[in-house]
């Protein structure tokens, strides 16, 4: 929301939690005793999107009120007030006149009035004048699509203009004393998706900068161009150029509360849900990474799960031989695979699995079922969201799951409270997307491992410890590090793992986390795989250095004459244990 600055303080509107605008004092940055007076409408506004100083007052768009209030930044009082309907930014000419663009609050797309979108349509394409008394100057009207999502007039009498719409980039006007005519757009157009490769980024130069969602725009005393964009909230970039238009610096935040993953066919290739960076592991730490492209196109699929809601883990996976995008928001309600063509960063949804609405609530696609888990299958290769694309069970409930994942099958595997699903991979159509159904899944319930048939001796475990997988690459679920098989005085059990390629080579992961013991030596056990030594005298806790700390012991293997791989555990002191086992080919 709104923020401007002053020598003395930096106002910040409140909203969209909170009404009014606050301010804090530059030195300290400290909230002042100092507030703005004499307004009847600031209190009560949550919507305000933008402030701007001027000739030494201070602007504020008031969207919910129909209003733009004016203060003194000498004694912070109101001096005058614009009845404006809808006003969201703001910018003041060489004249004191004020330019003005507008919310669209045109209803979105929503199933029974339930609107979840974290994109939407911001701004309408005009941007009205008014003068200094309040009078309405003239309507500059821009092109069909575009979307007014920052201003900014500099020192020239210039009016930059940020546009949200599908040409992602800044026009500019200038002749604001008389009738305003497009001198020059900045920035490439389509933004992200304009380049060779849709959704490769580049800031090199300002005529080659690929801008997603523009929200700021700024001139120094120098001539230097300032822009911010968010990439409809899942990053931040702020880029400065010199007035020739080459590139002064970047700097760059792409993430909140997210997580991601090397690619498995590239270590220098790191994807979360909504970006890819190429990695240099030759830079210093924290220099890593560098932005290369995002895999998000709201213009071509506004119904993404990615922009209806906020996907917090992605990671890229293959099924047979092919590429797909995984991802999941922080609840664990929702899991999305998408695909990719070829020589393209865009992800395209094809398939969701979710645990569905409840009366009409908790909603994560437009028009999903109102009740009860569901299954999205992308059936006409549109990557759109239709209404008959929905699988649902017999008998469909509102589900509570929490984690997924997906195996080197391409068998997709759910926790739901103490049950364990595995959907069942079924090929794929002639679009390129794997198929699922509610017809084809194994369960597994109980709190034990009765129900998996792969092993022979010992017995199962679960509790809900915290667990930390800090440091690991891949980790399994949290609820995988919960559960544990023991030799449980049995001396030792077997994995006998079927259906693989025989003698071909594959990597084993063993997944551990010590739930019970606080002391080194108080659990030894060996392990060995087809036969051959892996693990001896194994200690989980001298390992992982604490209890409640997963770790993960890799290696490969040939699975045997059979198409098996066989793995013993041993107990040498307590119980032999493991929490979960992986096999990749």
């Amino acid at each position: 929301m709104g923020v401007a600055a002053d020598s003395n303080y930096i106002y910040a509107s409140n909203a969209p939690r909170g009404t009014g605008v606050t301010l804090v004092t530059q030195s300290t940055m400290a909230d002042a005793s100092q507030t703005l007076t004499g307004s009847s409408t600031l209190g009560n506004s949550y919507d305000i999107y933008q402030m701007v100083i001027s000739n030494g007052s201070l602007y504020v768009a008031e969207d919910d009120q129909n209003v733009v209030d004016v203060f003194s930044t000498s004694n912070y009082a109101l001096t005058k007030s614009y009845s404006i309907s809808d006003p969201a930014h703001i910018a003041v000419d060489s004249n004191g006149n004020i330019w003005v663009s507008h919310m669209d609050h045109s209803a979105l797309p929503s199933i029974n009035g339930i609107v979840s979108d974290n994109w939407g349509d911001f701004g309408k394409n005009t941007i009205d004048e008014y003068n200094s008394s309040g009078s309405h100057v003239q309507t500059l009207t821009l092109g069909s699509g575009v979307q007014v999502r920052a201003l900014w007039i500099d020192s020239n009498n210039n009016l930059y203009i940020g546009d949200q719409g599908a040409n992602q980039n800044i026009l500019v006007y200038n002749n604001l004393s008389g009738t305003p005519s497009l001198s020059k757009t900045l920035g490439l157009t389509g933004g992200f998706l304009g380049s060779s490769t849709p959704g490769v980024v580049s800031s090199s130069s300002l005529s080659a900068a690929t801008f997603y969602d523009i929200t700021g725009i700024g001139t120094d005393s120098s001539g230097n161009i300032h822009v911010g964009d968010d990439g409809y909230c899942q990053g931040t970039d702020v880029f400065s150029f010199s007035s020739s238009g080459s590139l002064n610096w970047h700097v760059s935040n792409q993430e909140f509360l997210a997580t991601g993953a090397v690619d498995p066919s590239s270590e220098t290739d790191y994807y979360d849900a909504y970006h890819h960076f190429k990695l240099n592991y030759n830079n210093a730490p924290g220099n890593l990474g560098t932005y290369y492209a995002n895999t998000v196109n709201p213009f071509k699929y506004p119904g993404d799960p990615r922009i209806t809601q906020t996907m917090n883990t992605g990671r890229v996976k293959y099924i047979q031989g092919r590429k797909f995008l995984l991802a999941s928001n922080q609840a664990g309600s929702i899991f999305a695979i998408y695909r990719f063509n070829p020589g393209s960063e865009t992800a395209i949804p094809c398939t969701v699995f979710d645990y569905g609405s409840f009366n009409n609530e908790y909603v994560d696609l437009y028009g999903e079922p109102s009740n009860g888990e569901f299954i999205w299958y992308d059936s006409n290769g549109d990557g759109q969201v239709q209404s008959n694309e929905f699988l649902q069970p017999n008998n469909a409930q509102f589900g509570n799951g929490n984690s997924w994942w997906m195996d080197t099958n391409g068998d997709v595997w759910e926790v739901i409270n103490s049950t364990l699903r595995r959907y069942i991979f079924q090929g794929f159509d002639s679009y390129g997307t794997p198929l699922y159904n509610y017809n084809n899944i194994d369960t597994y319930t109980g709190s034990d491992s009765s129900a998996i048939t792969d092993y022979s001796g010992g017995a199962g475990e679960t509790w809900t410890n915290t667990i930390t997988t800090t440091g690991l690459t891949n980790p399994a679920p949290t609820a995988v590090y919960q559960s544990d098989h023991l030799a449980n005085g049995a001396g030792s059990f077997t994995y006998t793992i079927p259906g693989l390629t025989a003698n071909a080579s594959y990597t084993v992961r063993l997944h551990f986390c010590e739930d019970f013991w606080t002391a080194a030596g108080d659990r030894v056990f060996n392990v060995s795989i087809n036969g051959t030594s892996y693990l001896s005298n194994f200690d989980v806790f001298k390992t992982a250095g604490a209890k409640g700390t997963a770790i993960i012991e890799q290696t490969t293997t040939t699975a045997n004459s059979s198409g098996q791989i066989v793995i013993v555990f041993t107990t040498v002191t307590d119980n032999a244990m493991v929490n979960g086992i992986e096999i990749d080919h």
